[in-house]
């Protein structure tokens, strides 16, 4: 399968998108794995209890940081709010309000026992970016 192919599950990426590709990979297959390696590695970091104990996981720049360190071996605007539209998540020109709700919704949640801590789930913050 070719590297940028439109299709089902594939987020489509205009030609200058396609450009911060930092890797040289050939197909989506390729592009998946990098991405995985990548993602391994910020999911250890994120939840090394040090960095839990020096960061507050619930602001803003943390989210940032994190998504930062998922994509920053495979895309040059890793951690950088998106300026296009997407076929996920919310409009680009309301991620940040968005991301300053999910983060208070989820304080919230915390501080009232809403949810158990292992069920609150932020995967959803990935394609705001």
């Amino acid at each position: 399968m070719s590297l940028f192919a439109e299709g089902e599950g594939n987020t489509p990426l205009l030609a200058e998108e396609q450009a911060e590709l930092i890797p040289n990979l050939a197909t989506k297959e390729e592009l998946n794995e990098w991405e995985r390696q990548n993602i391994l590695e910020a999911y250890a970091w994120a939840l090394d209890p040090g960095n839990l104990r020096r960061r507050d996981p619930l602001v803003e720049s943390y989210i940032r940081d994190v998504h930062l360190r998922m994509f920053d071996q495979t895309w040059k605007w890793a951690g950088v709010y998106r300026i296009t539209e997407k076929n996920i998540s919310v409009p680009h020109h309301e991620i940040r309000e968005g991301i300053g709700t999910l983060i208070g919704d989820a304080r919230y949640w915390l501080e009232h026992g809403t949810y158990p801590p292992d069920d609150l789930q932020f995967a959803s913050i990935i394609g705001w970016f």
